[in-house]
This record gives C-alpha cells, structure tokens and sequence, in this order.
C-alpha cells in the first residue's frame, strides 16, 4: 500500500469512489424530481466489505462506495419510498480492468519506477480477472436483486465467509487477517 503513489491513489479513488459521488449529485435530484418508482445500483466489490492486502487505493475507495450507498438508502427512506439503492460487491467479472491503465489520464502517469514498487495489486488483477463471472451473468443477478429489493448484490455468496470473518474480528477486536477474497 506504501508503494502506491499519490497519483496511484488519485486516479483509483477518482474512478471508483469520485465517479460514483459524481452519479449521486447528478441523478438523485433528478430521480427524485420525477416522482415515480426508480432505482439507484452503485457499483462497489467484495472488497467494500472485507480487507485484504495489495488493493489499498481500490479497497479504500470500494469501501466508500458501500459506505455512501448505505447512507444513500437511509436518506432516500427518509423521503419516501419511490428511489430506491442497492450495492453491488462483486468477486471478479471477467472484464479489462487488468488493462484499466489505457485509460489512466497522462496527468495521473507514474514513473516506470513507481510501477515496479507496487507489483502486488497488478498480480491481483491478473490472477483475478481471468476465470471470472460473466458479465451477463452480474446483470442478471443485479435485476433480481432490484425485482425482490435487494440492497447488498452479492455475485459471488462464497466470498460471504470473508465478509463474516472481517465482522467477527471487529466484534472480537481482533486485528485484520489475510482474507482470501475477490
């Protein structure tokens, strides 16, 4: 987590927590104005709900994401019951993220150096992203999930056990442990 530089963490936190920011301010009020049932999905990961190494930038933001969306609900109850939020936490989809850099703006680039001190999270990605869940298959469990209000959108229910164990440890007070997680 130390090898990330502050443009690592600048650019991760602005896709994943700051993009979602972003949606909230620009469709809430919208949505709201309407006045007809809708439905907010913010995409967060598994990540938002457990902690584990090598993903500092992404687990911070992930767990924001989780964090907003759940005060979203909260304050969308408060004002009635027309719009609605859920959460999506992933495992790994197979999707480009391993290739995200492409889209990395210039002002946010690294050094070639600072790439090679934070290895473990390009790791992740590789070992993670191949073999994942299908696209489709994430949106079909996301329309289920709004149909039977839902608000955590689990893909994969096996990383659950991670999830308890994190919350175990707060209750117990014990510190973090090496979670296997998605």
């Amino acid at each position: 987590m130390w090898g990330q530089t502050i443009a690592d963490w600048e650019w991760v936190l602005g896709v994943n927590l700051w993009g979602v920011i972003h949606g909230v301010r620009t469709f809430v009020p919208r949505m709201l104005a309407q006045d007809v049932d809708c439905h907010i999905v913010n995409t967060a990961s598994i990540a938002g709900l457990t902690s584990s190494p090598w993903r500092g930038a992404y687990a911070v933001a992930k767990h924001g994401v989780v964090t907003l969306t759940e005060m979203l609900q909260e304050e969308l109850a408060l004002e009635g019951d027309k719009l609605r939020a859920s959460v999506l936490c992933p495992g790994f989809v197979d999707t480009r993220i391993q290739q995200s850099k492409r889209h990395r703006p210039e002002s946010l680039a690294n050094a070639p150096a600072d790439d090679e001190q934070a290895p473990g999270f390009a790791t992740f990605l590789k070992l993670g992203s191949s073999g994942g869940m299908a696209p489709a298959d994430v949106a079909s469990i996301v329309f289920d999930a709004v149909q039977e209000q839902r608000f955590y959108v689990i893909t994969h229910p096996h990383y659950l056990d991670s999830v308890r164990d994190r919350v175990d440890r707060i209750i117990d007070g014990r510190g973090p442990g090496a979670i296997a997680q998605g």
